[in-house]
């Protein structure tokens, strides 16, 4: 893949991506300002690729968060108190709603 660090960074300017989860808060968008209310989320994330902190929610990294709540022992099942089973997963209304710095992702 890479000789070394430099040639790494180079190839692939945009890993490792990193995915950082808390329980649901209130919270001010740095994008727009907007109030995200802790009721409207289910958890707050953020994403840092690139040695950065993103402004989006990649939609990769939004699959592989809401996949990640259903799976025992993840830290993502312990934030969100291991309430999602797979069968919830699944259904359209139960979908993982996921703060993040431009707003809310999923619902």
């Amino acid at each position: 893949m890479a000789k070394d660090e430099k040639e790494a960074l180079k190839k692939f300017p945009n890993l490792p991506k990193f995915v950082f989860v808390s329980e649901p808060r209130d919270f001010y968008s740095p994008i727009n300002g907007k109030l995200i209310k802790k009721s409207e989320i289910d958890l707050v994330a953020r994403v840092i690729t690139g040695g950065k902190l993103r402004k989006i929610f990649p939609v990769t990294s939004g699959i592989a968060t809401e996949v990640a709540t259903c799976i025992p022992g993840t830290i993502l099942a312990e934030v969100m108190g291991n309430s999602i089973k797979k069968e919830e997963f699944f259904e359209k209304e139960k979908r993982i709603r996921i703060g993040h710095p431009s707003g809310g992702y999923g619902s």
